[in-house]
């Protein structure tokens, strides 16, 4: 597998001083320059998918050579909105359109024609990103609906998502892990749990830097799980509101101490 590929971990067992993963491999994306080729494409479905294993990374040293997929809160950033359909399939029928900067919580990810999709919390799949150039795409009809309501996702994703450097399309991004510094002057509330309405623990500071390692979506607003944090109650944990699609009350500033990003999903 070359350096950018997307695969679907399936299971995984340690052997040895290695994680192992049975994993799912789609056919590679469609280069640019064949993109529009009609024999290209159909070579490209045809290819289907392969299995086996991977090692996933080493078992006593904790070195890997694989990032995986975040799970947790999502923004969608897909100028024309992202559709969420039933199934997983891109050609299911469609059951909402989430509007750009829509925030959404996203609890497990699979790959369907070389998308990787998500399934979000409140039940629904909903496009991700797409690696690569490897982008199914249909006619300039492909932006209406037909009669059973199934445009959804297999719409030309390249009039609504958002082109990443290495050619791929993203439609949702991940709201990172890291540190975050308040910008709410009033006191930031902790909270005990991951809801608002649990009881409050303690307030945070103006320009108090907090570290954020689990983030999910409360009534459309972004929450995060707190690292211990000093305070005069001594050390403490729990859950702050990061912000909303018309508030902000922290803002990102650092990736964690590991250089990650947002928890994983096993892609």
């Amino acid at each position: 597998l070359e350096r950018g590929r997307h695969f679907e971990v399936l299971e995984t067992s340690v052997k040895e001083d290695r994680v192992r993963a049975r994993c799912l491999v789609p056919p590679p994306p469609i280069s640019q320059g064949n993109s529009s080729n009609g024999e290209e494409k159909e070579r490209h479905r045809s290819a289907g998918y392969q299995n086996g294993y991977i090692s996933l990374a080493n078992a006593v040293s904790g070195s890997t050579g694989v990032s995986p997929v975040p799970l947790g809160a999502y923004v969608a950033v897909a100028d024309c909105g992202c559709p969420v359909t039933e199934g997983a399939r891109l050609d299911t029928k469609m059951r909402e359109v989430l509007v750009r900067g829509t925030c959404f919580e996203v609890t497990a990810t699979r790959i369907e024609e070389g998308v990787v999709r998500g399934l979000v919390a409140w039940g629904g799949f909903v496009s991700l990103f797409a690696p690569g150039s490897g982008v199914p795409s249909k006619s300039s009809n492909s932006n209406t609906s037909n009669s059973n309501g199934t445009n959804g996702a297999k719409q030309n994703f390249t009039k609504h998502g958002n082109i990443r450097a290495d050619g791929g399309i993203n439609f949702a991004m991940p709201v990172p892990l890291g540190q975050y510094s308040i910008i709410y002057p009033h006191g930031l509330p902790v909270t005990a749990g991951f809801s608002r309405h649990t009881p409050i623990k303690t307030k945070l500071k103006l320009d108090d830097i907090v570290e954020v390692v689990e983030t999910r979506v409360e009534d459309g607003k972004v929450r995060g799980r707190l690292s211990a944090i000093i305070c005069a109650a001594g050390i403490s944990r729990g859950w702050i509101s990061i912000f909303d699609p018309s508030c902000r009350w922290a803002k990102f500033v650092g990736r964690d101490s590991s250089g990650n990003g947002n928890g994983g999903s096993g892609k």
